[in-house]
């Protein structure tokens, strides 16, 4: 019960909405470090997030630059969102916001980690041939689905927010966004068999489902030995986003894996009749 209601991975790990919804703050927080005469807490843990802003610029500069890849537009798109979660987490994470302002920006951060993992599952049902015929685009659908779950999140984790209900806070945040990510390796899986795919992108899918997991670790346990081990230089949220971020670059590399051999099996419409090319 202790991990439905998030008391323990609050105990754990040092996430930013453990700041609005416990009053007991984490015992293993990564030390405060002076930059520019202002202490920012956990501070290496700003720097990885940092080099994941800076490597997911350089991911949606390579994605955009693959004009005919399959699925091109829904993976900027999920990068994006990314994007804005770290970027937004970069900033909480830092201790210099006022507590009056946490519950509106941890809303909206947690608001936008859903809806990463959201567009992720939905940009991987709809980024087929199937989907891209007329003027029924993909892109179109991942973005206005994904804006309705993105407003939801906002008005559900704020209201819940706000009346402290961990419970719901965790089903809406980790359960289902769990269930999310495993149906989208379902999917992925199911397709890479149609597509008669090599080992290599079994192999990515594989591996960043692993980084996955195991970014989910330090919520539960080990950041006790982590503090104890870097003498509080590091904490388990350094290594959450160490290892989700692992996770993306995986996927990142999957799409690359199969984009070209999926492009390869798409089918057009040609003056009513289906061509393949």
């Amino acid at each position: 019960m202790d991990i439905l209601n998030l008391n323990h991975t609050c105990s754990e790990i040092n996430l930013p909405l453990c700041k609005v919804l416990k009053d007991t703050p984490c015992g293993y927080t990564g030390r405060s470090l002076p930059v520019f005469g202002t202490n920012l807490n956990t501070f290496f843990t700003i720097i990885i997030l940092l080099a994941a802003m800076f490597c997911t610029f350089r991911m949606i500069k390579g994605a955009n630059k693959k004009y005919s890849a399959v699925g091109r537009k829904e993976m900027v798109t999920f990068f994006y969102m990314y994007l804005a979660t770290i970027s937004l987490e970069t900033v909480l994470v830092s201790g210099v916001l006022k507590k009056n302002v946490l519950v509106y920006l941890t809303s909206l951060q947690l608001s936008f980690a859903n809806s990463t993992v959201f567009c992720l599952f939905i940009g991987g049902l709809t980024s087929t041939s199937l989907v891209d015929i007329g003027l029924l685009k993909s892109i179109l659908i991942v973005r206005v689905v994904t804006f309705v779950y993105f407003v939801t999140s906002i008005v559900v984790i704020y209201m819940f927010l706000m009346a402290k209900n961990s419970f719901i806070i965790c089903f809406f945040t980790f359960i289902l966004n769990l269930g999310l990510a495993f149906l989208y390796l379902i999917l992925q899986v199911l397709k890479l068999i149609r597509l008669d795919a090599e080992v290599w992108a079994y192999g990515t899918l594989i591996i960043s489902a692993l980084f996955f997991m195991s970014g989910i670790l330090p919520l539960f346990f080990g950041s006790e030995y982590i503090a104890l081990l870097s003498d509080r230089y590091l904490d388990g949220l350094f290594f959450f986003h160490l290892f989700i971020f692992c996770g993306i670059i995986m996927i990142h590399k999957y799409w690359l894996s199969v984009c070209e051999n999926e492009a390869e099996c798409i089918s057009l419409i040609v003056k009513g009749e289906i061509k393949n090319v």
